[in-house]
């Protein structure tokens, strides 16, 4: 039987194989890597955040940090809430 990888999600057996179409939700915790990069913003950047306590996060074992997406998404709400020019 002829066998061919058509893409990456599909194969071709002499038919087509359903691509899997369920959308994936995002993730409820991000790493400091991953939430620096969703508020595009250098690490050592998020970091003084956190150290500020103007986001917060969670110490998940000995030197696992993790930032809540809700927390990113209330801190960003609450910058669009100060008035323009606000000193941050």
């Amino acid at each position: 039987m002829w066998i061919s990888t058509h893409s990456r999600d599909t194969a071709w057996y002499g038919y087509r194989v359903a691509e899997n179409t369920e959308k994936k939700s995002p993730p409820l915790m991000l790493t400091v890597s991953e939430a620096a990069g969703e508020l595009r913003i250098s690490k050592s950047a998020m970091f003084a955040l956190l150290k500020s306590g103007a986001i917060r996060s969670a110490l998940i074992g000995p030197q696992i940090r993790r930032v809540a997406r809700a927390d990113l998404i209330s801190y960003v709400e609450g910058k669009l809430a100060e008035p323009y020019g606000a000193a941050s």
